[in-house]
């Protein structure tokens, strides 16, 4: 929301063309709101998301986002635009479960087969 703009601490995103004045509503991208509700919905499970999630790329193939947490834990979402809010809820509760070891290694995948979401996490970045 253009509040979350105005407030001190921001997930930044990279790899989207958006624009729009401080405290406005971005305009530009069409993924941004897909972005953008997959974000609320881990935001909602989470009870806030800005003190885990630190960066989010947007790329063009898949996986199309690749969330950065302080602890070191990646996240990879593929089609983000199917099935949004369910890989969201369930990426989150994934995470949500990770020991604190589990959260500085490895990653949280979360894809889909055109009717289930899947979700598994790995020991080992699958960008190393």
């Amino acid at each position: 929301t253009p509040d979350n703009r105005l407030a001190g601490t921001n997930i930044a995103i990279e790899g989207l063309s958006v624009s729009g004045d401080k405290g406005s509503k971005l305009i530009g991208d069409a993924r941004l709101n897909v972005i953008l509700s997959f974000c609320n919905q881990m935001s909602e499970r989470m009870n806030g998301i800005c003190d885990n999630i630190e960066k989010i790329v947007v790329t063009k193939n898949a996986p199309q986002l690749c969330l950065y947490t302080y602890e070191g834990v990646k996240i990879y979402v593929a089609n983000p635009e199917k099935s949004t809010l369910i890989k969201a809820d369930k990426i989150a509760e994934k995470y949500l479960q990770l020991s604190d070891e589990e959260r500085l290694v490895g990653c949280i995948l979360g894809t889909d087969n055109g009717e289930e979401v899947f979700v598994d996490y790995q020991k080992e970045d699958i960008n190393k």
